[in-house]
């Protein structure tokens, strides 16, 4: 097999730069894509994770809210709070940045965000349909970027064996 030397930072670029594109178009159409978060707590790899997330998606021209939750919050109100935002006609996609505190039950939690906005593809719904060779709204974030990345070089995966393993 023939090595491939992958540019990641080139690849991104291009994403980015469809992404800015297609954020213009619908700005044009007077849509403001909106990216709501939700952060629990305060451990640190969350405060940066979402630091980034929200700094990428606003360089492409995607608003984001970040809804901010003590450590505290009781299960039952922040699942309140997730079926508010997925009622919301203003937001399309909504992203529980891990780890939750442990107080939480994470299933519960990420199944209370409507599988049409989950874009992460965490959802037990969003798991379902990929299991079933169907379609979510949104694929998981790193075996989608993988499959670009094979596209990009197209490379047929008809003929080799592939093994991805991640939790």
């Amino acid at each position: 097999m023939t090595t491939i030397i992958v540019d990641g930072n080139k690849i991104a670029g291009e994403i980015f730069e469809e992404l800015r594109r297609q954020a213009a178009k619908l700005r044009e159409k007077n849509i403001l894509p909106l990216l709501k978060g939700i952060l629990v707590g305060s451990h640190p790899a969350s405060l940066s994770y979402i630091k980034t997330k929200r700094h990428t998606a606003e360089s492409v021209g995607i608003i984001v809210e970040i809804n901010e939750y003590p450590e505290s919050i009781a299960e039952e109100d922040l699942r309140h709070e997730i079926e508010v935002f997925n009622q919301a006609a203003t937001i399309d996609g909504i992203l529980v940045q891990l780890p939750l505190p442990q107080s939480l039950d994470r299933s519960a939690v990420l199944d209370s965000v409507a599988p049409h906005l989950d874009v992460d593809c965490l959802t037990e719904a969003n798991k379902q349909k990929l299991a079933r060779g169907e379609e979510p709204a949104f694929y998981p974030p790193a075996p989608a970027a993988i499959l670009h990345i094979l596209d990009h070089h197209k490379v047929d995966l008809k003929s080799v064996n592939v093994l991805l393993v991640g939790s």
